[in-house]
């Protein structure tokens, strides 16, 4: 198709197109262009009249242009009239830019033949923008690629934490059920001994057996309770609790270790303090006697107090303080710093010389975050340390306040001095497969006045169980250890209620994690001990439900 063009208008668009606008003859020769031209390939329009218009194409699209312009006029057909095509141009200097091309036939003045005009538009900033569009896509996929696979990893990572902490935990489990049932053995025959020897020689070996057994269960105990609070299954309360008299049950137990080492150890107040605060018992007891353990291990001379008083705290809240003050070796700057840190004391000599993990402290320091507080250090070398616990307190408007509470803090119901050894005589079955802790048991409930059935497994306890109701003569009590070969402990439980047993169920266990009670009270157990357990709490539990158990046959 051929479009005529007028003088005017040609002139008009030669002079304000911004694109370049040329105008070929038959040959590719130029006959018109655009003023810019110029600012477009860097020829002037007097430069490329007269050219041929390949000198704007690099090779090899400038010979084909050619071969294009031969094909036209052999058949008068082209293929690429009318239509926009992107290619690359070629400037004055030889560099090249992207461009668009419409083509089109046109009839001029005083022209014999077909010509062809132009339209060139350069679409640099077109592509760039493209090209940044692209690239901005390519970094927006590569930038999602890359926080899939940092996604993919912490999903593995957290697979793997979550399975080295199940691997930690049934290890811990795994190995306090093992140190703790032969414990249960040592230290209870090791107690017998004590009673029934009489050479000086043999107490003392019994003393130092059940010593050094109560020790390591100390350290099993702190292993647990580290790993209960890393995995978040530490328990707080938050009950009504006297500090003036956990202050005179810690002052009175410490003060045995503090005397065996020849040094004083004092606990006094300054001015009046509150009577109750919301706290856990427990957990306080626990932080102060690992504090006030921790100054009279480390003080060879002078003394060690305890004292306690009611402030406000640097935030301007009520608060009580627990400050423990010794006059041993002391620490420096550096030492404090890793003083809370797991496994660490002072040096590898303050290990050795007094031994311990190095745990108490960090245990310590945890718990008493979990109560809302804080442990302070102050401490000098050869000088001594004072360890202040501060605890916030609730507002103390309804709260008695007790000016100086005397050290042994308000009476305790009295008890029968003979009320642990008073005879039980209740009817037990027990269930354990450690022949040791079995005769152990045994023997001890024997001498408190109780038919006692033993046997190894789950599955003969059920027996028992239907054998004694059988006869008439149904047990009081069941202590039912949870780790048994043929049935265990958990199984037989269930079974024994499915059957309508309502026997009081007394789980004996060496786990001791929280999970390990809820699992046994899960199962139908009634009370939960863990191994070694003591002759006093045992004749407790035996006592208490084997009571129940009369009340409700009664009725």
């Amino acid at each position: 198709m051929q479009v005529p063009v007028s003088d005017i208008l040609l002139g008009h668009v030669m002079m304000s197109s911004l694109d370049v606008l040329l105008v070929i003859d038959e040959k590719g020769i130029i006959q018109l262009v655009s003023r810019s031209i110029d600012r477009v390939f860097g020829w002037t329009p007097d430069e490329l009249v007269g050219k041929n218009v390949s000198c704007l194409m690099p090779e090899p699209h400038g010979s084909k242009h050619d071969s294009y312009l031969d094909a036209y006029r052999e058949t008068g057909e082209t293929t690429i009239l009318g239509q926009t095509r992107e290619f690359d141009a070629m400037r004055k200097d030889g560099s090249l830019f992207p461009c668009e091309l419409t083509v089109w036939t046109v009839e001029l003045p005083d022209q014999q033949g077909p010509a062809f005009s132009g339209f060139i538009r350069d679409i640099s900033a077109r592509r760039k923008l493209e090209q940044e569009r692209h690239n901005y896509i390519d970094r927006l996929e590569q930038t999602q690629r890359t926080l899939e696979l940092q996604a993919e990893e912490l999903r593995n990572a957290q697979e793997a934490a979550e399975a080295a902490s199940r691997a930690k935990s049934w290890f811990l489990a795994k190995m306090s059920h093992e140190i703790r049932t032969p414990m249960t053995a040592i230290i209870g025959y090791a107690e017998l001994m004590q009673e029934t020897l009489s050479d000086e020689f043999d107490v003392e070996s019994a003393e130092t057996i059940v010593r050094n057994g109560k020790h390591l269960l100390t350290l099993i105990n702190e292993i647990l309770d580290l790993s209960k609070i890393e995995a978040d299954q530490f328990q707080i309360e938050c009950i009504e609790t006297n500090p003036s008299q956990i202050v005179a049950e810690v002052a009175s137990l410490m003060r045995v270790r503090a005397l065996q080492k020849g040094i004083d150890l004092e606990a006094d107040y300054v001015g009046a303090i509150p009577e109750t605060i919301k706290s856990d018992p427990t957990r306080l007891r626990q932080v102060l006697v690992n504090l006030v353990g921790n100054a009279v291990k480390f003080t060879e001379q002078g003394l060690v107090r305890l004292r306690v008083q009611s402030l406000l705290n640097r935030e301007g809240v009520g608060c009580i303080h627990f400050q423990i003050t010794d006059t041993g070796i002391g620490m420096t700057d550096d030492v404090i710093a890793n003083l809370f840190q797991p496994f660490t004391q002072a040096d590898s000599s303050m290990t050795r010389r007094h031994g311990g993990t190095g745990l108490g402290l960090t245990i310590s320091k945890r718990i008493a975050e979990m109560l809302g507080g804080r442990i302070n250090v102050e401490s000098s070398p050869g000088v001594g340390s004072t360890l202040t616990l501060e605890l916030p307190t609730r507002s103390l408007e309804q709260t008695r306040l007790i000016d100086a509470p005397s050290e042994l803090g308000p009476a305790q119901p009295e008890q029968s001095a003979s009320a642990g050894d008073a005879p039980i005589g209740a009817r037990v079955l027990l269930a354990e497969d450690g022949i040791d802790n079995q005769r152990l048991i045994t023997l001890l409930l024997r001498k408190s006045g109780c038919d006692v059935l033993a046997t190894e497994n789950g599955q003969l306890a059920i027996e028992q169980v239907k054998q004694a109701e059988a006869d008439g003569r149904p047990f009081d009590v069941i202590l039912m250890d949870m780790q048994m070969p043929v049935l265990d402990g958990y199984a037989a439980t269930r079974e024994l209620r499915a059957m309508g047993i309502a026997t009081p169920v007394i789980a004996l266990t060496a786990h001791a994690m929280s999970e390990d009670r809820e699992k046994c009270l899960a199962a139908g157990c009634n009370d939960f001990a863990t191994k070694p357990i003591t002759r006093e709490r045992l004749f407790e539990l035996v006592r208490t439900w084997a009571s129940q158990a009369s009340a409700t046959k009664a009725t």
